[in-house]
């Protein structure tokens, strides 16, 4: 956790707004601030600033300039792994694709990141009640 702050920052990387809708509404608190990326270039450009929590899906439509296919899921794991920044970030991949998940996971976890794979069909509020208990704890502990 970033000492200097007084919130827990997620980074939420899904490009479906009912999905990304529904997590804010569940992860919402008022030492929770959640920053939103709808694309795989705007994950991108958030890694460089250190997360405490973040939330990654695969399939990401990316802006498509001619000649580029835009920058997926396991875009987004590359710069992860390479910008190092966010090393001690505990990640998870809410993808509903399983290969995609699983490779991205793979290379997280290669890589030394914590990781855990939690489909977003799988979010109920007894899993979020309990990652927001943990987020929270954490920022507690590393406040003391």
């Amino acid at each position: 956790m970033a000492p200097n702050r007084n919130f827990v920052l997620v980074l939420l990387v899904e490009d479906d707004e009912e999905r990304a809708n529904r997590i804010k509404y569940l992860l919402r608190h008022e030492q929770v601030r959640i920053v939103h990326a709808r694309l795989g270039e705007q994950a991108v450009g958030c890694i460089r600033e250190k997360f405490d929590l973040i939330l990654l899906d695969h399939d990401l439509p990316g802006e498509r300039p001619l000649g580029s296919s835009g920058i997926d899921g396991r875009g987004v794991v590359a710069k992860i792994v390479a910008s190092a920044v966010n090393r001690s970030t505990p990640i998870i991949i809410h993808s509903m694709n399983p290969a995609g998940r699983n490779e991205m996971a793979r290379a997280l976890v290669s890589n030394g990141y914590l990781v855990e794979i939690r489909p977003f069909a799988e979010w109920d509020d007894g899993y979020t009640k309990a990652l927001l208990e943990e987020l929270l704890c954490s920022f507690d502990r590393n406040l003391s």
